[in-house]
């Protein structure tokens, strides 16, 4: 991970902490996604060995995440009231290589 994407994701969690606390006396709870590499159709238009090689970047499951995920996570965050504060990685622990 870069310096500059290691202090965006620090910015990201820092901001998401903030405003949950801040709005809490509201009754409003404060979560981020991280999302991973997502099947979209935007993906569709890769060559399949590039799309193949992202897939299999991530370690578990080694597919590209389905929209449908993102979704469920969606809901179970609606649904879970114990979740605040948080930014919550959904990319199947795929880590970017460092250059």
């Amino acid at each position: 991970m870069t310096t500059e994407r290691g202090l965006q994701r620090c910015r990201v969690a820092a901001l998401t902490l903030r405003a949950a606390r801040e709005l809490a006396q509201h009754l409003i709870r404060g979560l981020a996604i991280a999302p991973g590499l997502f099947d979209t159709p935007l993906a569709a238009w890769l060559p399949p060995e590039a799309h193949a090689s992202l897939a299999q970047q991530v370690p578990c499951p080694a597919h590209l995440d389905d929209p449908s995920e993102f979704a469920a996570l969606v809901r179970h965050i609606a649904e879970n009231s114990m979740l605040h504060g948080e930014v919550i990685r959904l990319d199947g622990a795929m880590r970017m290589a460092t250059r």
